[in-house]
C-alpha cells in the first residue's frame, strides 16, 4: 500500500486497526482566519441573546402594565367589601370595550408579574373574607413569591390567618414570626411579633411565647403593643423586668 498522504484519512481492512489522521502545521494566516471565525460567530450569539433578552424584557414591562391596569378597574369591588365580585370580575360593566375581570383571573394569566402577585395577595384575603381558606392559602402561596417586600409581609400575615382558623397555632405562630422579621423595616414588626407570641402561646409553647413577649417590651417599653406583652407574661407566670 502506498504511504499515506498528507492531510488524508488513512483506513485499514484492519476494524481494529488505530485511524489516525496526520495535518499540516497551522500557519499565521490559519490561525487568524480561525480566530476571527471563532469571533463572528460569538458576536452573533451575542447579538442574537442581547435581542431576545430585550424582546423578552419589553414583554415583561408590557405585561405588568396590563396587570395593573387590570387590577385597578377591579379593586374598587374588593374596598367596597364585595368579596365575590372582586374574584369573579364584572361581567356586566366595561371599560373601554373591555370587561372587568377578577382578582382569580389576574393573578392566573399575569403571574409573573408583581401586579398579578399583588392581586394574588387580594384574590386571597377576598376568598379568605368569604371563607374559602384553602383557596386563600393558594392565593398566598402566589403572593409570597413577589419581590414588594409589603406584598410578601401581607402574604404571610394572611397565610398565618388561614393557618390560626384552622387551629394550627404553631403554624401559624410561626408565619407571623416571619413576617415580623420582613416588616421591621415598615414599623410594623411588634404587630406580628404579638400574635405570633399569642399563638404559641395557645400552642402551648410556652418558651416560644415568652421571647416572643419579652422582645416586644424590650425593643421598645412605650409601644402600643407592650401592654399587651406584659399581660402576656403575667398570664405566663414569668416576671416582668
Amino acid at each position: 500500500m502506498k504511504k499515506h498522504q498528507q492531510d488524508k484519512l488513512r483506513i485499514e481492512d484492519d476494524p481494529d486497526e488505530e485511524l489516525y489522521i496526520e495535518e499540516e502545521p497551522a500557519t499565521l494566516q490559519d490561525n487568524i482566519r480561525r480566530y476571527l471565525i471563532i469571533t463572528s460567530v460569538a458576536l452573533g450569539i451575542v447579538f442574537v441573546g442581547y435581542i431576545g433578552l430585550n424582546s423578552y424584557l419589553n414583554s415583561q414591562a408590557e405585561k405588568q402594565r396590563e396587570a395593573a391596569t387590570e387590577l385597578s378597574r377591579i379593586r374598587p369591588y374588593y374596598e367596597s367589601g364585595d368579596y365575590q365580585v372582586a374574584l369573579d370580575g364584572d361581567p356586566s360593566k366595561s371599560i373601554r370595550g373591555a370587561s372587568i375581570i377578577g382578582l382569580a383571573q389576574i393573578a392566573g394569566e399575569y403571574a409573573d408579574t408583581e401586579a398579578g402577585k399583588l392581586a394574588a395577595l387580594y384574590a386571597g384575603q377576598a376568598s379568605r373574607m368569604i371563607g374559602d381558606y384553602t383557596q386563600a392559602e393558594k392565593y398566598f402561596d402566589m403572593a409570597g413569591s413577589a419581590e414588594a417586600t409589603m406584598t410578601r409581609i401581607g402574604a404571610q400575615a394572611g397565610l398565618a390567618a388561614c393557618k390560626a382558623k384552622s387551629e394550627q397555632f404553631s403554624e401559624a405562630a410561626g408565619l407571623y414570626e416571619q413576617a415580623s422579621t420582613l416588616a421591621k423595616d415598615t414599623g410594623n414588626d411588634e404587630h406580628y411579633q404579638l400574635y405570633a407570641a399569642m399563638l404559641y402561646e395557645r400552642a402551648g409553647e410556652t418558651g416560644e411565647a415568652l421571647r416572643m413577649y419579652k422582645g416586644i417590651i424590650s425593643s421598645n417599653e412605650f409601644s402600643e403593643f407592650a401592654g399587651e406583652a406584659k399581660s402576656g407574661l403575667v398570664r405566663l407566670g414569668a416576671s416582668i423586668d
